[in-house]
């Protein structure tokens, strides 16, 4: 099992959170500005990191264009 770091769990519960408030999943920029990131791109990073962790709910987080 690999460690996820308080940051990406504060994205995993954010996706998770906004999914059942609005029914449709939240955009890069949604979450990077919940995370109070300057940039889209750190953004992207950690959930680029997400994806390939193994324990995160249901094998990873799935990125659509």
């Amino acid at each position: 099992m690999e460690f996820i770091s308080k940051k990406q769990q504060a994205i995993i519960d954010f996706i998770e959170k906004f999914s059942f408030e609005f029914l449709y999943p939240s955009s890069i920029r949604e979450i990077a500005v919940a995370m109070g990131h300057q940039s889209i791109s750190t953004t992207h990073g950690f959930i680029k990191r997400l994806k390939n962790k193994s324990s995160c709910p249901g094998g990873g987080i799935n990125k659509e264009p």
